[in-house]
């Protein structure tokens, strides 16, 4: 007992130290997509034949619908393509809520509205940092064919970069270490796709290498959470299912066979698991299923159409839901060890070694991680 007390009296005057040399500096964040697994947005019409983002644990259990009506009061508008954001605190998303529609970000709470200033966006997609959103937008000029194209968003300065290509480009993809981006290149007859390959790309549209390079309809594509894999769903078999591939393209893997249309692959953040869309069961239904396609099992289970999930990585260590780890954090475990403080804002992210339970080791992993000790938490 001695000895716990003299290690926690020790925590709290390295963490006091650390507070002190921070405090006025921003919060430390070296955390991108990877992280623990939260919730699970998808898409809905269970409420109302339009579609709204719902949320959803990732036992399918506290279905909570997060966006609401557009002004004036009561119209509905047809809210769908989830994407959290690298430390699961916004979600980016398309909606018609606006004219010519486009991208919008709210927080976990369906508030705090923002509208991505790209006209007929589509399919957004998170820099690792937060402070940049990558999207496609279909437009035309005069003399200029219809075309769509990828555009960067910056957030911060609420300007774009536009990604130029002689194809199609849409769903695109950006790599949890922001080096690269997948996008899926199209081929068109029409609006039929002949062709659609996935690419790899950097953020100028530069060195694009085709990764799925296959006859047929390629589309989706999702990095794992470590940036070595890329789920995606293709048609080359005949049925839509989903597939994993190295980043290279290499070691092509078929995780689904299913007479449905499965599509929509999102890893979850530990990387053990994906979540897709089916109509296997008649309807559109969320399933997950193991990373190598094991336990395949129906999430939403619902008579209405639930589609399109996207899963929340939740930071380990950001106790206090602030959206980085540092010296703050290791106070409020300690105090919450004391018996000082009951609960903390965000107490699912405290057990950072995954035992179980809050104690003085996850005060003294989350101290280590913020000094640069270790790499990251679990």
């Amino acid at each position: 007992m001695t000895r716990r007390v003299v290690a926690l009296g020790a925590l709290v005057a390295i963490a006091v130290l650390l507070v002190a040399e921070t405090s006025d500096s921003p919060a430390t964040t070296r955390a991108a997509f990877p992280g623990a697994n939260g919730k699970i947005a998808f898409v809905s019409d269970r409420d109302d034949p339009q579609s709204d983002i719902y949320l959803t644990n990732a036992n399918g259990g506290d279905v909570t619908r997060i966006t609401p009506d557009a002004p004036p009061v009561g119209f509905r508008t047809i809210d769908s393509k989830p994407a959290w954001s690298p430390h699961g605190e916004w979600i980016a998303f398309i909606s018609d809520r606006a004219t010519g529609g486009g991208v919008f970000v709210m927080n976990v709470d369906g508030g705090d509205f923002e509208s991505v200033g790209v006209a007929y966006a589509d399919s957004p997609s998170w820099s690792p940092d937060g402070t940049r959103i990558i999207l496609s937008s279909s437009w035309a000029a005069m003399g200029v064919p219809y075309t769509t194209d990828l555009f960067v968003w910056d957030l911060g300065a609420a300007s774009y970069v536009r990604i130029v290509s002689p194809d199609h480009e849409l769903e695109p993809a950006w790599s949890p270490d922001g080096g690269s981006i997948a996008f899926v290149g199209v081929d068109l007859e029409g609006s039929i796709f002949v062709e659609a390959e996935i690419y790899i790309t950097d953020e100028q549209g530069q060195g694009r290498t085709n990764v799925s390079n296959s006859v047929g309809v390629d589309r989706a594509p999702d990095w794992a959470p470590d940036g070595s894999r890329i789920a995606f769903s293709s048609n080359r078999d005949g049925d839509h299912d989903i597939y994993v591939m190295n980043a290279d393209g290499s070691n092509v893997e078929q995780l689904t066979d299913s007479s449905g249309y499965d599509s929509s692959p999102a890893w979850s953040p530990d990387g053990n698991y994906l979540a897709f869309t089916t109509d296997r069961d008649g309807n559109q239904e969320v399933y997950v299923m193991d990373a190598n396609g094991d336990n395949q099992r129906n999430l939403t289970n619902n008579p209405a159409s639930d589609y399109e999930p996207s899963w929340q990585p939740v930071l380990a260590g950001d106790v206090n839901c602030a959206g980085g780890v540092n010296a703050v954090d290791v106070l409020l475990i300690l105090q919450l060890v004391a018996g000082r403080i009951d609960a903390l804002a965000c107490q699912e992210r405290a057990d950072v070694n995954g035992n179980g339970r809050v104690d003085s080791i996850d005060a003294a992993l989350v101290l280590q991680y913020d000094a640069g000790l270790i790499e990251s938490l679990a």
